[in-house]
């Protein structure tokens, strides 16, 4: 798992929280001033690992992210998410169980709140 942020650390404690303990979660903070580093530090994810690099933007967080990982499967979210469930097993079980040829997936994204723009952004 990737996860590119920057200055989101709210949030990306949110999605970690969530996050299944037993896969590989690579953090890229792309250069965050809002203390990201020290409330990473205090979570207790046995496979978290972090780094970070100076502000180059998502895709470039995404690829050192990447670079990092050492699983087969390589799955990306953002730091405003929320994983639900085991997340994401149920994606590679079934791609391992229909077509391992298969190089990309994207799946469903839900808002976390009901509003104007969720309705609109889900519409």
């Amino acid at each position: 798992m990737v996860i590119p942020t920057f200055n989101r650390k709210t949030s990306l404690l949110r999605c970690l929280k969530a996050m299944p303990t037993d896969i590989e979660v690579v953090v890229v903070d792309d250069g965050s001033s809002d203390g990201t580093i020290q409330a990473i530090g205090e979570l207790r994810h046995p496979n978290l690992l972090y780094h970070r690099q100076s502000n180059h933007g998502p895709a470039s967080a995404r690829n050192a992210g990447i670079k990092r990982s050492s699983g087969d499967y390589i799955a990306f979210t953002d730091d405003d998410c929320v994983p639900v469930g085991k997340w994401p097993w149920p994606l590679i079980e079934r791609l391992e169980r229909e077509n391992p040829e298969i190089a990309g997936v994207g799946g469903r994204v839900l808002p976390l709140k009901n509003s104007v723009f969720s309705r609109y952004y889900t519409f």
